[in-house]
């Protein structure tokens, strides 16, 4: 990725989300900058907008020292935690990035929705029930 330097309105993310804006130690949304350790805000500033500009979590690691498996569980909590919207593509450029615009949001929505089906599929093949099943499960377990 070099030493790009990528100019971003942290503010006008798509989604308008609260997450951290580790370049200002401000937050977007409600989310207090506080909230953000400095492994997540090591990893954050990594991650640049824009699917063109996808980082992979080997190189985030390699970067920040950080193993690739807490560089992933970093990014998932600050998606699911600080409502960051973080995408990911496994399709070069492969890696995590900032999600922009709106055909970002859909392409992201649509490979996860694919791998969910995908998933739930496997588990019923493995149980030998249907996927409704499998998500009536899965809905008594949330």
């Amino acid at each position: 990725m070099g030493n790009t330097q990528i100019n971003f309105d942290w503010d006008k993310c798509v989604g308008a989300a609260p997450c951290g804006r580790p370049d200002t130690g401000q937050t977007q949304g409600s989310a207090p900058t506080g909230d953000l350790s400095p492994d997540e805000i090591s990893v954050l500033r990594l991650i640049q907008p824009g699917r063109a500009n996808a980082i992979s979590k080997d190189s985030i690691a390699a970067a920040t020292g950080i193993h690739w498996r807490t560089v992933q569980e970093i990014i998932e909590h600050l998606i699911h935690v600080h409502d960051c919207n973080i995408g990911s593509s496994s399709g070069r450029p492969f890696g995590y990035y900032l999600i922009t615009d709106p055909e970002e949001i859909e392409e992201v929505y649509n490979s996860l929705r694919r791998r969910g089906i995908k998933i739930l599929c496997r588990a019923a093949k493995l149980k030998k029930i249907s996927v409704e099943e499998v998500f009536g499960q899965g809905r008594m377990g949330l």
